[in-house]
C-alpha cells in the first residue's frame, strides 16, 4: 500500500512525488527555475536528482555552482519544512530564505577575508593603514564594516605583541642586555601611530 500525498492527495505516492513531483510544487519549481535563469544566463532543468540529491548536472564555473547548491539546500529546507501541510511553500517563501542565506554566506565570506589579512599583516614588516587598505581591496572586504575593523584591531595588536615579544633584550654571555634594533614605542609595540588602534 502506497503513501497518500497530504498536498494532493495522489494515492501510491513515494517520497519524489512528495517533495518534488506534486502538482502543487509546480508553481514554486517553474518560479525557482526562472530566476535561476535569470541569474545564471543559462536554462537550468530541475531534476529529482538534482533538487533532493545535490547531483550537479548543470555546466557552470565553482561560484555559480556553488550558489546553484544554496538554492536547492534552501529548497530541500523549505519542502522538509512543511511537508505535511495541505498548501505547498510559496515562491517568496524560498526567496526569503534565500536572501537571508545570502546574508549569511556574505558575513562569513567577509569573517573568511578579514582573517587572511590578518595573517598577511601578521606576517608584514609595516602594517601601516595603507597596507591594510591594500589587503582589505584584494580580499573583496569592505574597510568600514565593523566586523572588519574590528579583526583588522586585533590584527594590528597581534602584530605588536609579536613585535615586542621579538624586540625582548637578550641576554649575552657576558650578562649585558642585546637590542635587536627595532624602532619600539613607550610601550614596546611595533605599530604605526596613525592606526590608533587599542593596545591593550
Amino acid at each position: 500500500m502506497g503513501i497518500m500525498c497530504p498536498r494532493c492527495g495522489c494515492p501510491n505516492a513515494d517520497l519524489c512525488q512528495m517533495f518534488f513531483q506534486c502538482l502543487k510544487l509546480e508553481s514554486l519549481i517553474t518560479g525557482i527555475s526562472d530566476i535561476l535563469k535569470k541569474i545564471l544566463k543559462q536554462t537550468i532543468y530541475l531534476i529529482p536528482q538534482m533538487v533532493l540529491l545535490g547531483v550537479d548536472h548543470a555546466v557552470c564555473n565553482s561560484r555559480e555552482r556553488y550558489f546553484l547548491f544554496i538554492a536547492m539546500s534552501v529548497f530541500r529546507s523549505c519542502i522538509a519544512s512543511l511537508w505535511r501541510d495541505v498548501d505547498p511553500p510559496r515562491f517568496s517563501q524560498w526567496f526569503s530564505r534565500l536572501l537571508s542565506m545570502y546574508h549569511l554566506e556574505n558575513s562569513l565570506y567577509e569573517l573568511k577575508g578579514a582573517a587572511a589579512v590578518e595573517m598577511e599583516l601578521f606576517n608584514s614588516n609595516n602594517p601601516s593603514r595603507t597596507e591594510m587598505q591594500r589587503l582589505c581591496k584584494k580580499r573583496g572586504l569592505n574597510a568600514g564594516t565593523q566586523a572588519t575593523k574590528m579583526d583588522l584591531q586585533i590584527a594590528s595588536r597581534a602584530y605588536g605583541e609579536v613585535k615586542r615579544v621579538k624586540s625582548t633584550p637578550k641576554k649575552q654571555e657576558d650578562g649585558n642586555p642585546e637590542e635587536d634594533g627595532l624602532d619600539l614605542n613607550e610601550k614596546g609595540l611595533a605599530i604605526d601611530p596613525e592606526l590608533h588602534f587599542p593596545t591593550e
